[in-house]
């Protein structure tokens, strides 16, 4: 009899056990899992409404109806739009371009002028706007304007 006890209080300590880790744990699952359903739940639902939209695209008779086709203005108005920005990126791009040419021939070019410090003349390659030099007879540094 006492054996039965004595086994039945290790199955009750186990049990107990088991239903503890469980309290602690099931929580977390459940309400791990609930956010995940909570946004299946709304996606779904967007596919639902996309769907009854769609289906308004055809009348019975097979004919486009007028949803259908103010969905192609705004699809034929935002490709314009798209078509409109790119030609405007297009412009700046070039410009850009332009300008690192400009950029780049005024940095090859030499010229000899008087330093603004001690006055002898100094000749620079770079003669980019703000390019920072040094003179080479009295070191003083200065920037091209």
């Amino acid at each position: 009899m006492e054996i039965f006890f004595g086994i039945a209080a290790v199955i009750g300590v186990l049990i107990a056990f088991v239903l503890a880790i469980l309290w602690i744990v099931l929580p977390f699952a459940v309400f791990g899992i609930k956010n995940r359903l909570d946004g299946l739940s709304r996606q779904l639902k967007e596919m639902i409404t996309q769907l009854q939209r769609m289906s308004v695209f055809l009348d019975r008779d097979g004919r486009k109806s007028q949803l259908h086709a103010e969905h192609v203005g705004r699809q034929r108005r935002q490709v314009a739009e798209e078509r409109r920005r790119n030609e405007i990126d297009q412009e700046k791009l070039k410009a850009a371009r332009k300008r690192d040419q400009e950029d780049r021939k005024l940095a090859n070019c030499q010229a000899s002028f008087d330093c603004p410090s001690c006055n002898r003349s100094v000749s620079i390659q770079d003669l980019r706007t703000g390019s920072k030099h040094n003179c080479p007879h009295c070191n003083q540094a200065f920037r091209m304007s």
